[in-house]
């Protein structure tokens, strides 16, 4: 994939009309999700929580969508779980987050973040996930994930403003 440098104005008016993904590009191709938490923390420090957390959102639904649970704990991306439970709680989808919850506590305490031990845990727990991923599909059906955060994306616009220059595809 080709990446240069882009300049974004992502005002009011942007993320009133554009999809949620184009107004979380800034997080997006900011986050880097595979050198562990503390490059993960270090590249977002400068996005908001509501950004972290909308992040950690989209990342829970594409790969519970794609794979189930444990895709989504398996891969780089598993390490959002805390900011995709705080955003689901923050916007009010306690069916989601009670459905993330359950899945980090079939992992066991004290759920690592690092990539490998996650991986290591779902070996070792043999946990099961295939109930969460049939109540996730059933629940998507009632409230899709990602029209949610495009709703919660604008009710907190001022959360998302960005302008700047980011490294990603040029569109």
């Amino acid at each position: 994939m080709d990446l240069r440098d882009v300049p974004l104005h992502i005002d009011r008016e942007f993320i009133a009309h554009e999809p949620v993904m184009r107004v979380l590009d800034p997080v997006y191709w900011t986050a880097v999700t595979d050198e562990g938490r503390a490059a993960y923390d270090a590249s977002l420090a400068a996005f908001s929580t509501r950004q972290r957390q909308a992040l950690g959102v989209f990342w829970y639904g594409a790969e519970v969508d794609n794979g189930g649970h444990v895709q989504f704990f398996e891969n780089s991306t598993g390490q959002v779980w805390r900011d995709a439970l705080g955003g689901l709680e923050a916007m009010g989808l306690e069916a989601y987050a009670a459905l993330l919850r359950e899945a980090a506590e079939r992992l066991g305490p004290d759920l690592p973040d690092d990539q490998e031990e996650r991986q290591e845990r779902l070996g070792f727990t043999g946990a099961q996930f295939d109930d969460l991923d049939r109540a996730f599909d059933k629940l998507r059906k009632e409230k899709d994930l990602l029209s949610a955060l495009q709703d919660w994306v604008r009710e907190h616009a001022d959360d998302f403003l960005f302008e700047g220059v980011i490294r990603m595809p040029e569109a």
